[in-house]
């Protein structure tokens, strides 16, 4: 019941708190565009990034999903390791 209350997580996990979808891109080595979309998942203990690479033609490229995760609040820093599917 309370991990469905958004607005106390964020009050509780302050500068630590990162909930939501996350939309980006990125030009690999070879100059080809790669859109990003990652889904950032929190509860109090624990934070699962889940991310998606798509081509320009909306073919999946890569998946992940994050082993281990670190939030600096301080320095505004997320660290994560992943296992990927290409």
């Amino acid at each position: 019941m309370l991990n469905r209350l958004r607005f106390l997580r964020k009050w509780i996990l302050g500068q630590r708190y990162l909930q939501g979808t996350w939309v980006g891109y990125y030009v690999d080595h070879d100059g080809i565009v790669r859109l990003i979309v990652e889904q950032y998942e929190q509860d109090f203990v624990s934070l699962v990034v889940r991310g998606s690479a798509y081509s320009l033609a909306g073919e999946v490229h890569a998946r992940w999903t994050s082993e281990a995760t670190h939030i600096d609040g301080l320095t505004g820093t997320l660290v994560y390791s992943y296992a990927a599917r290409f």
